[in-house]
């Protein structure tokens, strides 16, 4: 997968690193991030899924953080599963 530059903060202890990753990608991603992405993803049901979120911790603290970016099918749906009441009160009943 390409890695896209650094266009919003410079690095820095407290960054935590954020992917999005697409469903078709998800297995991949896990693979490359190895046993402790893989474990944190199986227990958090955790395979791209449009919207969902994946926390990886270390004594406590989330030390990554992953985005399912879904497949094209729901992303055409233009749902993303969050539950977001602001998303969903300023929709256009049009």
């Amino acid at each position: 997968m390409p890695r896209t530059p650094n266009i919003f903060a410079n690095p820095s202890p407290q960054a935590i690193p954020l992917y999005l990753v697409a469903s078709a990608d998800a297995k991949a991603w896990l693979k490359v991030h190895g046993a402790r992405a893989q474990n944190s993803a199986a227990s958090q049901s955790w395979i791209g899924k449009l919207g969902q979120i994946l926390y990886i911790t270390e004594n406590g603290l989330p030390i990554l953080m992953a985005i399912g970016f879904g497949d094209t099918i729901a992303r055409k749906r233009k749902r993303f599963g969050s539950g977001c009441r602001y998303c969903k009160s300023t929709r256009s009943s049009v």
